[in-house]
């Protein structure tokens, strides 16, 4: 839950509320409540453009402020943590990585 943790942080930093960031992405303001109750993580499929709207890199929203440089977070490796994804949410990791890996170029 790191990444709509970070995202509920900025928007509270920035004062921005949970209806300006529905009507920004087009969705219903319920919607986000239900992110924010666990009860869905659409909000993966949102994050360039929640990036966009809240003016920060999309790594902003991926980053986990406990997570060491060897990308090991309380002895848990990156591959233990993605075997608790869907489907979906593996392919929103996917593409974050192409993502990353363009901006070298």
């Amino acid at each position: 839950m790191a990444i709509l943790d970070n995202v509920l942080r900025i928007m509270f930093e920035k004062n921005i509320s949970q209806k300006e960031l529905a009507d920004y992405l087009g969705i219903r303001n319920y919607q986000v409540s239900e992110w924010k109750n666990g009860k869905t993580k659409s909000y993966m499929k949102h994050l360039d453009k929640i990036a966009e709207f809240l003016n920060v890199p999309l790594s902003e929203l991926m980053r986990d402020r406990n997570d060491s440089p060897d990308l090991s977070r309380s002895g848990s490796s990156v591959a233990d943590e993605l075997t608790d994804l869907t489907q979906d949410e593996l392919n929103e990791v996917r593409k974050y990585i192409e993502f990353i890996k363009s901006k070298r170029s």
